[in-house]
């Protein structure tokens, strides 16, 4: 079992929040989850995740938007966050990378690839 770190899964679709929630889960995480960028923003005024899976086609505010300002909040420590997107074009990976997100990965997502990305963004 790995150390319980606190997941927050931030995606509009209900699915894949409880796919990710219950992979986490059964891995020995804490998750929360969120819909909207909005929510994540207000759930993050409350608590510090130790990361952040984010998709980037969120109604309202966009993924791209909501990394932007954590990482614009001088408040909070750093917050490792993951982009998890059906988007695959290279405009949108520079993008997400650029307003802050430190790794991009592509919906459908493997299960283990996420798993092992994971580990490596909370060592």
């Amino acid at each position: 079992m790995t150390e319980s770190a606190h997941i927050l899964v931030v995606d509009d679709d209900s699915g894949i929040r409880r796919l990710f929630q219950q992979l986490l889960t059964s891995s020995g995480y804490r998750v929360a989850t969120s819909g909207s960028g909005e929510e994540a923003l207000a759930y993050l005024d409350l608590v510090t995740p130790d990361l952040i899976l984010m998709d980037l086609n969120l109604p309202g505010i966009s993924g791209i938007e909501a990394i932007s300002r954590i990482k614009a909040d001088t408040t909070k420590p750093f917050i490792p966050i993951m982009l998890v997107t059906a988007r695959s074009d290279q405009s949108s990976k520079v993008q997400g990378l650029d307003s802050g997100a430190d790794d991009f990965v592509v919906k459908p997502v493997d299960l283990t690839e996420l798993q092992a990305r994971v580990r490596a963004l909370l060592r």
